[in-house]
């Protein structure tokens, strides 16, 4: 397969999956590393190695696997340079100029950096990003009932960290509306 070939190969498989995979990528790398950042590393990795991909229908498996090892790799070196803080709001993550919208981004990116990895991975496949939840099995080789059980308790774990008393602050529009968005 000559290069333009492979290219246009690429794009037909990874287009469908653009925009829930950006939003996975905005969401997964908060506070960690720039998602865009993340997202063109993940494309160019994916880019490179693609002729290695044996069964072509697990590519949305390899594009996620590979955000998640960068995500994994950069932690990895935070660790070793400095004491990492999750809850480091990065304005780049936020809708500009709605104040509103940055507080409520802000606290249900805070609480799903709480979660799990699994069931932070699953809601954020689910609920962000929009993927069907055979969708999610697949990605994360797992079965149907194990991903319903991991967005059940997601959401259920996300539901007592937004409502926890530390939350009491905050005021009860801004929570409920992380809520409802969140779930309806």
């Amino acid at each position: 397969m000559n290069s333009k070939e492979k290219q246009n190969e690429f794009m037909h498989l990874y287009e469908p999956y653009h925009i829930g995979f950006v939003k996975y990528c905005k969401a997964q790398s908060y506070g960690i590393i720039d998602y865009e950042d993340l997202v063109n590393e993940s494309i160019t990795r994916a880019f490179e190695s693609f002729g290695s991909i044996k069964n072509k229908s697990a590519f949305a498996g390899y594009l996620y696997g590979i955000a998640k090892n960068i995500i994994k790799a950069e932690l990895r070196k935070r660790k070793t340079k400095e004491k990492f803080d999750l809850f480091k709001i990065d304005q780049n993550l936020m809708v500009e100029n709605q104040a509103e919208q940055k507080f409520e981004i802000e606290v249900l990116y805070k609480a799903l950096a709480q979660l799990p990895e699994n069931q932070k991975e699953a809601v954020i496949l689910f609920e962000i990003s929009g993927y069907s939840i055979k969708e999610i099995a697949k990605m994360q080789n797992s079965g149907i009932s194990a991903i319903k059980q991991r967005l059940k308790r997601g959401r259920t774990k996300l539901s007592e960290i937004l409502l926890a008393p530390e939350m009491k602050e905050e005021s009860l529009l801004s929570r409920s509306s992380v809520l409802i968005s969140l779930f309806f």
